[in-house]
């Protein structure tokens, strides 16, 4: 498969972003944040969600209270594919495998950490800023270990 410039641009583009928001969320760097999404890009985390968040509408804010449950956190990104709907390139559809490790305190002060892996689906637009999520449907794998202001382990497929 031979790729024109323009398309190895863009994809490389598109793999600078997946590490912005791996880095953004495990600094808690929320400006950096800013930059993977569009503001009005929606988030589905389980089938049974009737009306997706909104990242400018409570999503980024459900991050940052996240980020102060969870101190310590881990992503990893993998396995990114790409595909394009156009010849312009101005939409791409991306399936990344995610892996997740956090870490918190109980109300007793002992760390406790879980884990979540599964896989993001997402479309990506092309914008005058560069490529930005507007949409993403989080497909669990497993998820293991308590998870912070929750009463107990998630049921497989749970929404958090």
């Amino acid at each position: 498969m031979s790729m024109s410039v323009g398309e190895l641009s863009d994809r490389c583009e598109i793999y600078d972003l997946y590490s912005r928001y791996v880095h953004a969320g495990d600094d808690h760097n929320f400006e950096m944040l800013d930059t993977v999404f569009v503001p009005d890009a929606t988030f589905n985390y389980s089938d049974n969600e009737e009306v997706p968040s909104v990242y400018q509408g409570g999503q980024r804010d459900l991050f940052i209270k996240l980020g102060g449950e969870t101190p310590y956190k881990h992503h990893h990104c993998s396995s990114i594919l790409i595909e394009f709907d156009d010849e312009a390139r101005t939409v791409a559809h991306v399936k990344s495998k995610m892996y997740f490790s956090y870490g918190s305190t109980d109300e007793l002060g002992n760390l406790v950490f879980f884990e979540m892996h599964g896989v993001y689906a997402d479309v990506l637009l092309n914008t005058d800023l560069g490529w930005r999520i507007s949409s993403r449907k989080w497909n669990p794998a497993s998820i293991v270990g308590p998870m912070p202001g929750t009463p107990g382990p998630r049921e497989f497929g749970s929404v958090w």
